[in-house]
């Protein structure tokens, strides 16, 4: 037994899979932080396992990004045996459906970051749920197929000063109602990307400029604007953000 071990990092441990888990899970009961990024052997029994081994609402932070046999089963027991979750990492896990991402928000609200990077294989209707979530301070939506109806709602419900970075990179579909919904509520925005959209407009980045993100924005990436030809440059935009200390966070 490991007893007074709280955090444990598997992060680019190949070799480990259910029968290692096992072994974690017989030891380590008493877990705060537990990563295990990018595993490809890992599925949803040996993540199970390990949850179940932890005390109710002892976890805090969870990192699976890159585990491509995480699915729905492990968000439940996520749900189940951390609620006052503050971190949860699910990048490129593409057995995770809309159900999950529903449960998530559904009953994860003490959540400060939520990372769903590249998780194209959720619907639009996987979103909608984030409004519940009013604690984030890091949001990552890149690759997501969101709408303007979610990110809107979500802006419009947190809790305010609170988001501070938000990546919508490669979020087609949004328009310049979530570009002007984050000037109106995201107060303190420190990182924002919208990398690749063709909706957002000129008149659009240039109220985001006007209001309190611009002042607060210090890294800002509009790269690939094509209907906001000004500023779509990765240059042009610090004419109007100034302060900027970077405009290109999509590599």
């Amino acid at each position: 037994m490991l007893p007074a071990l709280e955090s444990l990092n598997l992060d680019g441990c190949q070799d480990v899979d259910d029968e290692g888990l096992a072994a974690v899970a017989q030891r380590c009961r008493g877990l705060r932080c537990f990563s295990i990024y990018w595993n490809v052997k890992v599925t949803d029994q040996g993540l199970g396992r390990v949850l179940r081994a932890q005390p109710c609402g002892k976890l805090q932070e969870l990192c699976f990004s890159g585990c491509k046999f995480l699915g729905d089963e492990t968000v439940q027991r996520i749900v189940g045996r951390a609620p006052q979750l503050r971190l949860l990492d699910l990048t490129r896990c593409p057995k995770v459906t809309d159900m999950g991402a529903t449960l998530v928000c559904e009953n994860l609200c003490e959540l400060q970051v939520l990372r769903l990077y590249a998780m194209a294989q959720l619907t639009p209707a996987a979103f909608n749920g984030l409004q519940r979530l009013p604690l984030l301070k890091e949001l990552d939506l890149c690759g997501c197929r969101c709408e303007d109806e979610s990110v809107v709602a979500f802006v419009t419900h947190a809790k305010p000063g609170v988001l501070e970075t938000l990546n919508l990179t490669w979020c087609c579909a949004l328009t310049d109602a979530t570009m002007l919904a984050i000037a109106k509520h995201c107060t303190r925005l420190n990182w924002l990307s919208f990398f690749g959209n063709l909706n957002i407009t000129t008149a659009a980045v240039e109220a985001l400029a006007a209001a309190a993100p611009g002042a607060s924005l210090r890294y800002l990436d509009l790269r690939g604007l094509a209907a906001a030809p000004p500023y779509s440059d990765g240059k042009s935009v610090r004419q109007i953000f100034p302060q900027l200390l970077s405009t290109e966070l999509h590599h």
